[in-house]
């Protein structure tokens, strides 16, 4: 101390410091507090979104089942704006095939084959070849109704060979039976039975 009671000059810069230190530390302190709350935010309103977007896919295919085909398609375009949002590809492709099955059950097929070459696009970009397997099958299951074989054959072919590819055991039997349907539906049941 000096010869009035005060603080020398460095021990008053030391105080001076160490006050400084303690208000950036509580600064910091409030400022790792705040980016945590927005951050919380931010995934509270992402994770809502993917609820928001399941749920309103989910609604879709249970109008479709129903047969409530207009409030489907509805619940399905909801949905595909979030997952668009979202950046969710997977969740585009599987939302624009469950649109294009309600398409196809009305017998719409032009709007369900439109609707699935959205997804073969999509699935294209993101390079999701199981999703991009389904979209085929699905294609095909169109020009199948539409007995539009060759077509349908066709996309089964594509549909399968992604399968194979990616060794997915499930989907080549699905698949496969597909193609053994159409061949029982042309008369060669001894080409169809090499499929079933």
């Amino acid at each position: 101390m000096g010869k009035y009671g005060c603080l020398d000059f460095s021990a008053r810069l030391n105080i001076f410091i160490k006050g400084i230190a303690l208000l950036m530390r509580s600064r910091l302190k409030l400022v790792s507090l705040i980016f945590v709350s927005i951050t919380c935010a931010s995934f509270s309103t992402y994770y809502s979104l993917v609820y928001q977007a399941k749920t309103l896919h989910l609604k879709g295919a249970t109008f479709d089942f129903t047969e409530e085909y207009a409030k489907a398609i509805e619940s399905y375009q909801q949905a595909l704006v979030i997952r668009r949002i979202l950046h969710d590809r997977r969740g585009e492709i599987n939302t624009l095939n469950g649109m294009g099955i309600v398409y196809r059950h009305q017998e719409q097929y032009l709007q369900a084959l439109e609707i699935y070459q959205q997804a073969l696009d999509v699935s294209q970009q993101a390079n999701y070849s199981l999703e991009k397997s389904d979209t085929f099958s699905n294609i095909g299951v169109v020009y199948e109704k539409q007995r539009k074989n060759s077509e349908a054959l066709s996309s089964y072919q594509e549909a399968l060979q992604l399968a194979k590819t990616e060794g997915d055991r499930e989907r080549e039997g699905t698949i496969l039976s597909n193609i053994g349907v159409v061949y029982a539906s042309l008369g060669d049941s001894r080409k169809a039975l090499d499929f079933c």
